[in-house]
């Protein structure tokens, strides 16, 4: 499970380096044919836009595998070791909810959008908006992962 976990890990930076370098280098070729070459790339606004869309919602995964989201400690900071470890198996809980809710009406979404285009390049609109539930099955994914972590960390305490 550990080895899935990295491998996913990896693959998220990956993506969201090469995302981010795709919408620099398309933002900059725009910015150089606009003002240089007086002649303004017509898809680079776009297709940036749905670069950065896609990052944002693979990088909240990072986010949350990383567990740097916003979160409160103050009262958490209170309670022993495993009543934390159990409050955060019920808080995976809940965020579980809310992210197959999101799957859930992401797909819907882009389903219901998949034959109306965009302006410039004419894709489906259904591919942009397969972001988000794209990004809440990779945090549901982070989310299944750090609850068995936790699991394992109560079972591991009880047993000793």
């Amino acid at each position: 499970m550990r080895k899935l976990n990295d491998w996913l890990q990896k693959a998220e930076i990956f993506i969201c380096v090469f995302l981010m370098t795709i919408t620099f280098i398309i933002i900059l070729a725009h910015i150089t044919g606009r003002y240089v070459f007086h002649y303004p790339f017509f898809f680079a606004e776009e297709i940036s836009r749905y670069c950065f869309i896609f990052t944002i919602m693979i990088g909240a995964s990072l986010g949350l595998r990383r567990n740097i989201h916003t979160r409160v400690v103050y009262f958490i900071s209170f309670l022993s070791p495993r009543a934390t470890r159990i409050l955060n198996i019920l808080r995976g809980l809940c965020i579980m909810g809310f992210l197959a809710a999101i799957i859930y009406y992401g797909i819907l979404l882009a389903r219901k959008t998949m034959t109306i285009p965009t302006a410039a390049m004419e894709w489906p609109w259904g591919l942009i908006y397969l972001a988000a539930p794209l990004g809440a099955a990779l945090m549901m994914l982070t989310t299944v992962f750090q609850i068995v972590d936790d699991i394992q960390y109560l079972t591991q305490d009880s047993q000793e």
